[in-house]
Formats: C-alpha cells, structure tokens, sequence
C-alpha cells in the first residue's frame, strides 16, 4: 500500500513511497514499543531510550487518508532544583562581583598630598 514517510517534524510534506500490499492491522502486530489506538485524541507516553525511533500514524483498518497533528513533549526531573540552583549560585555571583567593583572603584578615588 503506498505511504508517506516524514522524516523531520518541521511541517515539511512527507516523501510519498511505493507499495501495493495491504499492511496487517496494526494493533496485533508484535513489534511496537508503544501504541494507543481509537478514534479522537490518542497520547503515548515512553521512557527515553537510546537508539532510532519512528512514529507510525495509520489508519486501523490500512486505507489511505490518514490526518494527524503530531506533537513531541519531554519532562527534565529536577528541573526545578536544577532552576533555583542556578538562580541562587547567578545572586552570589551577582553579589560577588559587585562588591570588588566597588572596593575596585574605591581605591581609584582622588588622593590627598
């Protein structure tokens, strides 16, 4: 059956490609890492993993016309701690730098004879 393969989420049309067998239904298939089927908004959600991976969006019984609005998310543990550490260490930097600018500025006052 023929298809369309997308390599890059930036909007870019897809490269349509050749096929005439109808593909297997896609639920029973073995291989999937992770898959949500139905109709209306379908999320998956998956641990990070090192390797190359690939979303497949088909229509459950493998006719064409398929229309999916494909978005990808991520979550940063810690992040907050991470935030607030970086906020904390940037004030005492600030502090720091301010203060031996000042000492700096003090000592090339004017000077008495």
């Amino acid at each position: 059956m023929p298809r369309d393969e997308l390599r890059d989420l930036d909007g870019a049309a897809g490269t349509p490609l050749a096929g005439t067998a109808a593909p297997a239904a896609p639920q029973t298939q073995p291989f999937w890492v992770a898959r949500a089927t139905g109709s209306g908004e379908q999320s998956v959600r998956r641990k990070v993993r090192n390797g190359e991976w690939r979303a497949v969006v088909m229509a459950a019984d493998g006719t064409p016309g398929v229309d999916a609005d494909l978005s990808v998310g991520a979550t940063v543990p810690d992040l907050d701690r991470l935030s607030g550490g970086l906020l904390v260490g940037g004030g005492i930097l600030l502090l720091v730098g301010g203060t031996l600018i000042y000492l700096g500025a003090r000592r090339l006052g004017p000077t008495t004879s």
